[in-house]
């Protein structure tokens, strides 16, 4: 007798495959058949015309500590998110020294975490994995921040380049953490430490990540003016180092460049055709989101926070920065394009407020309502950018080598609130895409599946999932093709989804209806190994 048995289903397995009626065994946690036939089980749920699919797949997350400060993952399994890789743009909670493990649990707690993280003790990949298995509801993988690998072997992280044995310190932490799961090396080149490294360097840590068949995400040093040219650094990161190389959230940022995308997947595919490996992913929204602190210049960036905060809060040596920061593509799109949605908890009646709707409160230009925004909120400010063309985003999203993503933190949005209004994407992103591609007809809902689930494990080589075959994991969402929907808003981003049915986690259902219900079977994932 199998233990569940999903029944009078349509069965969507992941490979883009066509649909096909058909039943779901589920034994020991694994899919033990797929097939027509009505067989025992020791529970049965009627799928009638509903989607039986494998989990969603959420390759670029910021979840890092999301298994110690709110373990259900609720912004993400109410919308069918099963596994998440986070480590992502070059900023990864492991590996650190002992030094940096409270300030970094700290800055979480304050900025997603009100509850606190006082459980949390791993300082490296495989402590790490093995400390969240079984204690939340996702299944969650990492990848190795290079900023991570800055801070822990250089003396000055923020210097231009590492000397030859920093750089050889590097490389051989990135091979521990990769020998211990770790999905690959992130690189976050608008943030800092990264936006100080050249290329050099990037190609001689990607070549670390390609001995071990391992990926390299990047966050491109432009998405705006400079796009281009930063997708030529990702191609030549690729073809130098031989490495499998993957270009996080692919879009279009300035407004002068709009229609072009085209012309931007020309050029990856240029790269392609030359033997380089590389595809993409893409979260389905229009508008941005980051802290802030990007608008301001790379120079600045380099001092410590007390000294920024000085700097700031001299009028006077603030406006030699003005022009840098109003030139900055994330302030230069106008004040009326840009969200704040959180300040930490610190100036909270500014937060979901537009930037020119608190300039105009204040009475005051925008770039000082930015500079009294970043100093009352002590440099924590996040916000929204509206910087998109829906035309290149909708280009983008119809290529077969871009997987769905939500660039979030997983919140439990339900039991403990959010910090502040984040983007949406964070409780929405997965359904959306469902919504989005029911009501433009941009492919059929099996590519669109496939674009959550076994294209995601596919590029970042996660064993044993993504797909409903037999012998695979059980992560499994059922789910109404024709009422599934993001509900959540930039002004009110903590909605439930429609019809998302229930949601299984290896074997056992983490969400029934509009329940969560409290198991927590997550594993921590290492890459290519069945876990």
């Amino acid at each position: 007798m199998f233990d569940h048995a999903l029944i009078h289903g349509i069965v969507i397995d992941g490979s883009g495959d066509r649909p096909r009626r058909a039943n779901v065994y589920i034994s020991g946690g694994r899919v033990a058949r797929v097939c027509e036939s009505i067989l025992p089980a020791a529970e049965v749920f009627d799928a009638s015309e509903h989607i039986i699919c494998p989990g969603f797949i959420d390759i670029h997350t910021h979840s890092d500590l999301t298994p110690y400060g709110a373990p259900q993952f609720e912004s993400y399994v109410h919308q069918g998110v099963t596994t998440c890789l986070c480590g992502n743009c070059g900023t990864s909670f492991v590996p650190h020294s002992p030094p940096e493990h409270e300030p970094k649990l700290e800055q979480a707690a304050r900025t997603h975490f009100p509850g606190g993280l006082s459980w949390a003790q791993a300082m490296d990949t495989a402590a790490y994995l093995e400390e969240i298995t079984g204690r939340c509801a996702n299944n969650v993988g990492t990848f190795v921040g290079h900023g991570a690998l800055r801070n822990m072997c250089m003396e000055n992280p923020r210097a231009d380049a590492p000397t030859p044995d920093e750089l050889v310190r590097m490389q051989a932490l990135l091979r521990r953490e990769l020998e211990a799961g770790a999905f690959g090396l992130s690189l976050g080149l608008i943030y800092v430490p990264g936006i100080y490294a050249g290329t050099e360097e990037l190609i001689a840590l990607a070549r670390i990540a390609a001995e071990y068949g391992a990926v390299v995400p990047i966050h491109m040093r432009s998405e705006a003016a400079h796009v281009f040219k930063a997708v030529r650094e990702v191609g030549r990161i690729g073809l130098e180092s031989g490495a499998h190389v993957h270009i996080s959230h692919f879009k279009i940022m300035d407004s002068g460049l709009w229609g072009q995308a085209d012309a931007l997947l020309a050029l990856a595919d240029d790269f392609i055709a030359r033997g380089v490996r590389l595809d993409f992913d893409q979260y389905p929204y229009l508008a941005s989101a980051t802290p802030l602190s990007s608008c301001l210049p790379g120079h600045f960036r380099r001092l410590s926070h007390e000294a920024q905060r000085q700097v700031l809060a001299d009028p006077k040596q603030y406006r030699q920065l003005v022009p840098e920061i109003e030139s900055d593509p994330h302030f230069s799109i106008g004040a009326d394009r840009v969200l704040v949605t959180s300040t930490s908890g610190f100036a909270p009646a500014w937060d979901g407020r537009f930037l020119s709707d608190i300039a105009e409160e204040l009475d005051v230009a925008p770039v000082e309502a930015y500079r009294r925004v970043m100093l009352a909120s002590d440099l924590t400010a996040s916000g929204c950018y509206f910087t998109m063309h829906r035309p290149d985003a909708l280009r983008i999203a119809m290529r077969d080598d871009v997987s769905v993503v939500s660039d979030s933190t997983a919140v439990d949005m339900f039991s403990h609130g959010m910090v502040g209004v984040p983007h949406p994407r964070t409780s929405g992103a997965f359904v959306r895409f469902l919504r989005m591609n029911r009501k433009l007809g941009l492919m059929p809902l099996e590519k669109a599946v496939h674009k959550m689930t076994g294209l995601p494990a596919h590029q970042m080589n996660i064993a044993g999932r993504g797909l409903l075959r037999e012998g695979f994991r059980a992560d499994v969402v059922v789910f109404d093709p024709q009422t599934v929907s993001d509900c959540g808003t930039y002004a009110d981003p903590a909605q439930t989804a429609v019809g998302i049915d229930r949601v299984m986690l290896n074997g056992a259902w983490i969400r029934i209806g509009d329940r969560f219900t409290g198991l927590t079977p997550g594993q921590g994932l290492r890459r290519g190994i069945d876990a």
